[in-house]
Parts: C-alpha cells; structure tokens; sequence
C-alpha cells in the first residue's frame, strides 16, 4: 500500500537505501559504520513524526503506519537495547 505523506515515503526510501550498508557494516563487526548509518536515519526519522498523524481515523493507514514504525523498531533494536537509555532530567 502507498503511504501518502512525503515525510513517510522519505523514510521508507532512506531506511530502504541504508539496509544494504547496515548488513555489511554489521557482517564485518563495524559498528561504528552501523551507527553511524542509523543516526544518519535521524533527520527523516524528525521529519516523520513532526509531519505525519500516526494513529489516524482510517484503520487500514493506521495499521500501515504501525506496521512501518515497528519495521524502523526491528532496524534499530537489532544494534541498541532502548532499556538502556535513561531520560535526561
């Protein structure tokens, strides 16, 4: 299914584009090169959720919306445990 939003198809087409370089960073152990190519992801990952409703009326786009967001998690939580990350007081 399309997603609609500029924003949205941005980051399917930059997480789509990093995928390859982000399996080969990892096969040689070169996590600097992974997270480097993840926090590249960041400026499109911003412009997402300034830009696009996520949980919007239509079910069959919100399902997508959910589906996509959980895809960029499984990217990311292959590299880093969030349990990790502490809230900045």
């Amino acid at each position: 299914a399309e997603l609609p939003e500029a924003a949205e198809r941005e980051l399917v087409g930059a997480v789509a584009a990093a995928a390859d370089s982000l399996r080969a960073a990892e096969t040689v152990g070169d996590y600097d090169r992974v997270f480097a190519l993840l926090s590249a992801l960041g400026p499109s990952i911003d412009e997402f959720f300034e830009n696009v409703r996520v949980n919007v009326a239509d079910d069959d786009l919100r399902a997508l919306r959910h589906g996509f967001l959980r895809e960029i998690h499984g990217v990311f939580v292959r590299y880093a445990d969030f349990a990790e990350v502490a809230l900045v007081e």
